[in-house]
């Protein structure tokens, strides 16, 4: 699955959490939901075996892009939803996948959400970017606030779900992740401006500024010692 899918999750966690997934949940013959857009490589790839695989995003222009990169898939829906309030029914889905979609500030309503329209028993795999401890600078605490994004330490999310229903699986360190995906998004920056120049950016130059200042900060800045990416395994109680 890694190769298989590599290069092609740009998202923090790249095609390593869908790979955990893989790992520790059955996904065949089972109802998927993922939150957010920039994992539909993933979800073409498991299609075949689910019972229905949903893609949900919380805005037009990702909801544009998640169609345009699905080539109008039949056998993968796309809706557009608040993701703390969507339109599904109770018990809708046996698998919950988030992606970098949940470490925000309303993520309490989210994962109340997220609950109501999972099986008791379903799985949830989130993956997380968390601080590894306290002392985090205003340098980086800035330019995640800046995103709405509100990282807590591992041990602070552990916490968070499993005080709200979720039993602990597993979770894997996917920290090395984010020097490739900072990196990657780099790349791709600089190879839009050369070859485009300015005008390439414009339309998408206030969402492209904000993640290059994140990997700036990450890759030439020191940001690297206090962002750290991990997913979690989790199963809802009843």
């Amino acid at each position: 699955m890694d190769n298989k899918l590599k290069d092609k999750v740009l998202l923090p966690g790249t095609e390593k959490q869908f790979a955990h997934l893989l790992s520790e949940a059955d996904t065949r013959d089972k109802k998927l939901l993922i939150i957010g857009s920039g994992c539909e490589d993933a979800a073409v790839s498991i299609v075949a075996e689910c019972k229905e695989v949903s893609i949900i995003v919380n805005n037009h222009d990702a909801l544009i892009n998640s169609r345009l990169r699905l080539k109008n898939n039949p056998a993968i829906n796309v809706k557009f939803m608040d993701y703390e309030h969507t339109d599904f029914n109770s018990n809708s889905f046996d698998i919950v996948y988030a992606q970098a979609s949940l470490s925000v500030s309303n993520r309490n309503k989210i994962l109340k959400e997220i609950r109501r329209i999972l099986f008791n028993d379903g799985i949830l795999n989130t993956g997380e970017i968390f601080y590894p401890d306290e002392s985090v600078p205003a340098f980086v605490s800035d330019v995640m606030s800046s995103e709405n994004l509100q990282p807590l330490t591992e041990v602070k999310l552990i916490n968070f779900y499993t005080e709200r229903g979720f039993e602990l699986i597993d979770e894997k360190d996917l920290t090395a992740s984010l020097r490739d995906y900072y990196t990657t998004v780099e790349n791709i920056l600089a190879d839009k401006k050369r070859e485009h120049g300015e005008d390439e950016l414009k339309p998408d130059k206030k969402m492209l500024g904000r993640i290059k200042h994140q990997a700036n900060v990450y890759l030439k800045l020191g940001g690297d010692r206090f962002l750290g990416f991990r997913s979690f395994i989790l199963r809802k109680k009843a």
